[in-house]
């Protein structure tokens, strides 16, 4: 059987095990847990397959599951006694159609199924071609991945630490990373993609692979991540303060409040 096909096919069959037990839960939020242990699936199974084993993809591999694995449980840990997350909850009430889960699966299983394998095609490809090598870009790209890994992890610890404390309840984070940007963690997990990015291209012909942090850099920046989460906030006066010196993604000194 073909590698990619595979790899593909396993990662698919863990999206569609999950949607049946959110349908019998009518709970989906198992799937924001999957997001990330679905990037570890495809690259554990792309490297055990491959005829064509590297340092450079066995590095990439690592790099992922230690950015899953982080991602996985903060988010299991997060999600495992809240309410379901809003978004799921919307899609609900607002649809008005017939056949709900027909719909739910494939709006929201199947496109962060198809994203999952976009974004981390460049650690398929190269576990399963075996085309890379060791070189001062994979030296460029641990740089910048543990860069990320630091905005992700430390970004997310400072939030749950703020957010544990009762007075802060209702408040803003604006202290910490968050100071600098206004979604540290989004802009942590865009740049590991990055680095794992910068790490497959040290074989050159490799270059095409840049549509993998493109499009989790555009999706966090402008779809799911950024934008979801401002809508919360707006027409609050501490939200209009803090959008207006801080910077939304990429960190920067704050603005003067004069």
């Amino acid at each position: 059987m073909n590698k990619y096909i595979l790899t593909v096919g396993i990662v698919l069959i863990s999206f569609i095990f999950v949607f049946f037990i959110g349908k019998r839960e009518n709970k989906h939020d198992l799937l924001d847990v999957l997001w990330g242990a679905a990037f570890i699936l495809s690259s554990v199974i792309s490297y055990l397959i491959s005829n064509n084993k590297t340092y450079s993809g066995l590095l990439m591999t690592i790099l992922v599951i230690i950015w899953g694995s982080r991602l996985t449980f903060h988010l299991a840990k997060r999600n495992i006694k809240a309410k379901e997350d809003f978004r799921y909850d919307d899609y609900r009430k607002n649809y008005k159609g017939k056949y709900f889960d027909f719909y739910f699966f494939f709006r929201m299983y199947l496109v962060q199924f198809v994203l999952c394998i976009i974004v981390v095609l460049p650690v398929i490809y190269v576990n399963i071609t075996g085309n890379a090598k060791i070189s001062i870009l994979t030296i460029n790209g641990i740089f910048l991945w543990i860069i990320g890994f630091i905005f992700e992890s430390v970004g997310d610890k400072q939030l749950k630490d703020f957010r544990s404390k009762p007075e802060n309840k209702g408040e803003l984070m604006t202290s910490g990373l968050w100071a600098y940007t206004r979604h540290p963690n989004y802009f942590g997990e865009a740049i590991q993609w990055w680095g794992i990015y910068i790490i497959s291209i040290s074989n050159l012909n490799n270059v095409w692979l840049i549509f993998s942090p493109l499009v989790i850099t555009l999706l966090v920046r402008f779809v799911s991540g950024v934008p979801l989460l401002e809508r919360k906030y707006e027409g609050r006066q501490d939200w209009e303060e803090y959008k207006n010196s801080t910077s939304v993604f990429f960190p920067l000194p704050q603005k003067s409040k004069n």
